[in-house]
C-alpha cells in the first residue's frame, strides 16, 4: 500500500474510532451554563483574582488547570445570562479536540486496528455518559488525563527496553508537572512505571535500583491526590467504595449497556492464553457471572475491566495491567462517583481487549473504504438531523442527552426572566437538589426532574444577582422562588412562569411566599 493510502485509511480507522462519542457531542453540543459553572460564575462576579480563584474553585490544587478555568471565565464572557451559544460551542469544541490525540495514538498502537476502531465506535457510543464532561469546562482538566492515558497505551505496546534511571526520573517530573492539572494523570504514569520494572524483572530476576526512585515517586503523587484517600473527616472508605460503584453505575444506565458489557467481557475472554475448549468453558461461566451482576444491579462493566486486567497479566503486559488496576481504583479518590472516572479504565480495557482478534481484524479489512466512509457521513448526518427534528428510532435513544441540554438552557432562562421582575430579591432553590451521584437517591438514572446544577452553587450565584435599581419589596425579600423541571409542582407553590421546551418538557417558577421548601414529590 502507498503511503497516501495508507495515511488515508489511517484517517478513515481514525474517524471511525471517535465516531462513537463524537455522534452524540455533535448531536447536543453546546450545552448552557451547569453543574460547577454557577460556582465558578459567582466567583467571576465576586471579582476573585486568579490567585483567590486557584486557592478555592476546587478540592485539590491545580494551579494549570484552574489558570486554564479562571482565563476562560474571564476573557470568554459567560456571565451573561443567558450565556453565548456561540462561546459555549467553541469551549466545548476545544475541549472535545483535545480529547483527540489520545485516540490516535491508541489507534496507532493497536496491533489490530479494524478490530480496535470498530469497538471503540461501539464503546464510545454505548458508554457515552463519561464524554459529559466535553460539554462542561471542567472539560479543560480532564484533558492531561486522557491524553496521558493515550501515550502511555502507545508507550505500553511498544517493545519494553531496559527502563534507564533517567526515563524513571523524566516521566516522574513530567507527573509532578501533571499533577498541577490534574493529579490522576500522575497515578497512571506511576502505575506505567511500575509495571515497566516489573516486565523488567521477570526477564532479568532483578530489580534494578531505580526501583526506589519509582516507589518515592508513587508515594509523592499520591500526595497530590488530596487527602483522604482511603478516609477522612468528609469521605470514609465506605462512601468511597460506593463512590467507586456508582462510578460504574453511571456508565451502565440500562440493561441494553450491560449487555454490550458482557459482549465485552466475551471477547476479552476470547484471547486468553489458553486451549480452546477452556476459552469457550470460561466465556460461558463469564456470561452465567454476567447475568448474576445485572440481577444484583451490579455494573457488568467493572468485570470488564477485571478481565481485561487479568487478560493483560496472563499475557505478560504488565504496564497495561499496572495501568488499569489504577484506573479502576481512581474512583476511589473524590467518593462523589462521577461517570468521570470510569473513562480511562475504560480506554485501557478497550485497547487490551481489541489485541489478539487476527480472523476478526482480517475479516474487517474486508470493508471496503467507500463502506466506512458511508458509515461514517450516515451517521453524524443523522446525529446533526436530530438536532432540528425527531428521527424514527433515534428520537428515543437521544432522550436523556437532549433532554440535559435543554434544561440547562430553560434554567438560563428562567434565571434571566426572575432578575426582570419583581422577586428579583428573593431567595432561590430547586425542588430536587441535584447532589453527587454517590449521594443522589431517586433522580440519578432517571433525570427528568433533575436540576442542571445544585442548589448551594445557584444560591451563591444569585447572590451576585444584578437586579433591577429599585429596592426589595418586604414581601419578595421574604419569599422562596423555586425551580422545577420535567413538569414536577411544588406543593402550596404560586405558579409565576413557565418554560415547555422539547424533550425536556415543562420548567416552571413558583412563588412560595413563606420562604419553606416542601419536600419534592
Amino acid at each position: 500500500m502507498s503511503p497516501q493510502r495508507g495515511s488515508q485509511a489511517q484517517g478513515l480507522l481514525f474517524a471511525l474510532a471517535i465516531l462513537g462519542f463524537s455522534f452524540w457531542f455533535f448531536m447536543a453540543v453546546p450545552m448552557a451554563s451547569h453543574k460547577e459553572a454557577y460556582n465558578w460564575l459567582w466567583r467571576m462576579r465576586e471579582g476573585d483574582t486568579l490567585q483567590e480563584f486557584m486557592q478555592q474553585s476546587v478540592a485539590t490544587y491545580r494551579p494549570i488547570g484552574q489558570a486554564l478555568m479562571w482565563l476562560a471565565y474571564k476573557y470568554l464572557g459567560f456571565e451573561a445570562m443567558p450565556s453565548n451559544a456561540t462561546r459555549q460551542t467553541l469551549l466545548q469544541t476545544g475541549v472535545w479536540l483535545s480529547f483527540l490525540p489520545a485516540w490516535w495514538l491508541m489507534l496507532r498502537a493497536a496491533r489490530a486496528p479494524h478490530v480496535f476502531a470498530l469497538l471503540a465506535m461501539v464503546v464510545g457510543g454505548v458508554f457515552f455518559t463519561p464524554y459529559l464532561l466535553l460539554f462542561h469546562p471542567w472539560g479543560v482538566f480532564y484533558t492531561p488525563v486522557v491524553i496521558t492515558t493515550g501515550a502511555l497505551i502507545w508507550l505500553a505496546h511498544r517493545p519494553s527496553d531496559t527502563l534507564q534511571a533517567a526515563h524513571v526520573a523524566g516521566l516522574l517530573v513530567l507527573g509532578a508537572v501533571l499533577a498541577l492539572w490534574h493529579p490522576f494523570a500522575t497515578a497512571l504514569i506511576v502505575a506505567y512505571i511500575l509495571g515497566h520494572l516489573i516486565e523488567q524483572f521477570t526477564r532479568s530476576r532483578r530489580l534494578p535500583p531505580m526501583v526506589l526512585i519509582a516507589v518515592l515517586g508513587m508515594v509523592v503523587a499520591m500526595g497530590f491526590l488530596g487527602r483522604g484517600w482511603l478516609g477522612g473527616a468528609e469521605h470514609g472508605l465506605a462512601a468511597k467504595l460506593n463512590g467507586l460503584l456508582m462510578s460504574y453505575k453511571t456508565v451502565e444506565v440500562n440493561k441494553a449497556v450491560s449487555l454490550v458489557a458482557t459482549l465485552l467481557v466475551v471477547l476479552a475472554a476470547a484471547t486468553m492464553p489458553l486451549a480452546a475448549a477452556l476459552r469457550w468453558a470460561l466465556a460461558a461461566a463469564l456470561v452465567l457471572v454476567c447475568a448474576w451482576l445485572v440481577k444484583a444491579e451490579i455494573p457488568v462493566l467493572m468485570l470488564w475491566l477485571v478481565v481485561a486486567g487479568l487478560l493483560a497479566l496472563a499475557r505478560g503486559e504488565w504496564r497495561l495491567a499496572a495501568m488499569l488496576g489504577a484506573a479502576f481504583l481512581l474512583p476511589l479518590g473524590s467518593g462523589v462517583g462521577a461517570p468521570a472516572y470510569a473513562l480511562f479504565g475504560i480506554m485501557l480495557a478497550l485497547s487490551i481487549t481489541a489485541t489478539g482478534h487476527d480472523k476478526l481484524e482480517n475479516l474487517a479489512r474486508r470493508v471496503p473504504a467507500a463502506m466506512l466512509v458511508l458509515i461514517i457521513v450516515g451517521a453524524m448526518a443523522l446525529g446533526l438531523t436530530q438536532r432540528h427534528r425527531d428521527m424514527p428510532g433515534l428520537a428515543r435513544l437521544a432522550q436523556p442527552l437532549l433532554a440535559e441540554k435543554v434544561r440547562t438552557e430553560q434554567l438560563e432562562h428562567g434565571l434571566h426572566w426572575l432578575m426582570q421582575s419583581p422577586w428579583c430579591h428573593a431567595q432561590v432553590g430547586f425542588l430536587e437538589d441535584s447532589l453527587p451521584p454517590a449521594q443522589s437517591t431517586g433522580n440519578l438514572i432517571k433525570r427528568d426532574h433533575r436540576p442542571p446544577t445544585s442548589e448551594e452553587d445557584l444560591q451563591l450565584y444569585w447572590g451576585t444577582a444584578r437586579c433591577p435599581a429599585q429596592g426589595p419589596s418586604t414581601e419578595s425579600a421574604h419569599a422562596l422562588i423555586l425551580f422545577t423541571f420535567g413538569g414536577q409542582a411544588a406543593p402550596q407553590g404560586q405558579l409565576l412562569w413557565r418554560l415547555d421546551t422539547a424533550p425536556a418538557g415543562l420548567m416552571q417558577v413558583w412563588l412560595l411566599p413563606t420562604g419553606i421548601k416542601p419536600k419534592g414529590n
